[in-house]
């Protein structure tokens, strides 16, 4: 493992911990000896990174790390361009939204607007996550092509997070040309139980999915509150898509 794999591997760790980190558990969980991580912690801190805890003696993350990933969002134009729309969308049908990207093979979600009157989220911003279990993946992935489509499914495992993941790749995408047809998805606790969520597409201007945005369902939703919220989804996907320069959504709305 290199130096700089080493270091943000170090950084991963006590970021993903709340009550922070002590050299131990670095060395352990890194494979490394105590004197070696405390090198590498000692760059860390010089940097302002991560500082050590004067009473736990334990080390954590400081708030350099959320402002390095404040300027992410700031220069991501998705992000600049959608948020607006989010929030008009998460005050009007009283949602809280979701918005993510892909990265690879998997999600990254990047924007949360949640209503004060909505039952709170716990999925958080930065947050990565399989695409086929969710309403926000399942928007991206029903609007790749084939070919695109194929190649995500070669290259990634379908396991089970709940009794409800489809984890067959031909039912899936079957489930994905239903989605498509549809016009949005839906997540019935299919990653998590108690989680439901419906989703639709943003595309750019090369009319290729860039995005998808998403409604947590609360459990008093029915079958025509979905389709009502679907309709709201998609308005707003349009408004963020045309600015993102597509000229086409409505090819892809079945209502």
């Amino acid at each position: 493992m290199s130096s700089i794999n080493t270091t943000l591997r170090i950084l991963e760790l006590i970021c993903s911990e709340k009550l922070g980190v002590t050299v131990s558990q670095l060395a352990e969980s890194i494979g490394q000896s105590p004197s070696n991580i405390c090198y590498y912690l000692r760059i860390l801190q010089e940097e302002g990174y991560v500082y050590k805890d004067a009473h736990s003696g334990r080390y954590k993350t400081s708030y350099k790390i959320v402002d390095l990933g404040s300027r992410v969002l700031a220069n991501n134009e998705i992000f600049e361009v959608a948020y607006p729309v989010l929030l008009e969308l998460s005050e009007k049908a009283q949602v809280t939204v979701h918005m993510a990207i892909r990265e690879r093979n998997m999600g990254v979600c990047i924007a949360k607007v949640g209503s004060s009157k909505t039952m709170p989220s716990i999925s958080r911003i930065g947050e990565v996550f399989d695409l086929y279990p969710t309403a926000l993946g399942k928007a991206i992935l029903a609007w790749l092509s084939e070919k695109e489509l194929d190649q995500y499914l070669k290259h990634i495992q379908l396991k089970s997070y709940t009794p409800y993941t489809v984890t067959d790749p031909d039912l899936l995408k079957q489930q994905l040309r239903e989605i498509r047809c549809r016009g949005y998805s839906v997540d019935e606790h299919e990653h998590r139980i108690g989680v439901r969520g419906v989703g639709v597409p943003v595309f750019d201007y090369t009319n290729k999915v860039v995005a998808a945005i998403s409604a947590l369902l609360l459990p008093y939703h029915k079958d025509n509150d979905i389709i009502k919220i679907s309709v709201e989804l998609k308005n707003a996907a349009i408004e963020i898509s045309e600015k993102l320069g597509y000229r086409n959504y409505l090819s892809i709305q079945a209502d």
